[in-house]
């Protein structure tokens, strides 16, 4: 199904929180990803993860189309790791672009989690620094990250824009991987004061780009 500007921005703000939730998002899948099953239907996006998987059609109530979805969702009657989920898009589903912040707020926070850290509150520190990522990856990029996004997204779209280097995206992503079990409940996970000081060197560096665009 075809989807206007409403439903694509619906589509934004799904994907953090499925890529929270551990699953791998594709959006607007081709034939050879998608479960013969479906036959001819193309699903908005599928989620993949070891558990189950999820097919997502997002749609407005004024989608001429959407009288097919009970059609579509016998499709999945009896298909063992396969769900179909349905958003419904509404105007109220519309959210601001979020504002990029100004250099000196950047660097007010960094101080805060640079002194958080070492004060040995490394977990409040830790969290904060991926505030403070995010937030100077939408001062670098203000086009592409208008919307919250995931760390995994951040960290690829910038080492793909050779913002951050290869070493750098490689620590970062396995720090990704602490901070979405910890954000998540698994409050015993922990981060250590070196792995948080590694943290603040690599957003010390990017506050370089920042206040230096090209």
């Amino acid at each position: 199904m075809k989807s206007d500007i409403l439903e694509q921005t619906v589509l934004e703000s799904l994907l953090p929180e499925l890529e929270a939730d551990g699953y791998q998002v594709i959006r607007e899948p081709r034939r050879p990803i998608v479960p013969p099953f479906l036959g001819s239907y193309l699903p908005d996006l599928i989620a993949l993860r070891e558990d189950g998987n999820l097919a997502i059609e997002v749609v407005s109530k004024a989608d001429p189309e959407s009288r097919k979805l009970d059609d579509i969702a016998r499709l999945f009657d009896g298909q063992k790791g396969w769900k179909f989920r349905i958003y419904w898009a509404s105007k109220s589903d519309i959210e601001e672009p979020l504002r990029a912040q100004s250099i000196n707020d950047i660097e007010e926070a960094l101080g805060q989690a640079q002194t958080l850290v070492a004060e040995s509150h490394t977990s409040a520190g830790f969290l904060l620094s991926w505030a403070i990522f995010e937030a100077i990856a939408r001062r670098i990029l203000a086009d592409r990250f208008g919307r919250p996004q995931t760390p995994g997204r951040l960290i690829e779209i910038m080492a793909n824009q050779g913002i951050l280097t290869h070493s750098e995206a490689h620590r970062l992503r396995s720090l990704a991987s602490f901070r979405n079990r910890f954000i998540h409940g698994e409050l015993d996970v922990g981060v250590t004061a070196d792995e948080a000081g590694e943290f603040l060197q690599i957003l010390q560096s990017l506050m370089t780009i920042a206040s230096h665009p090209a």
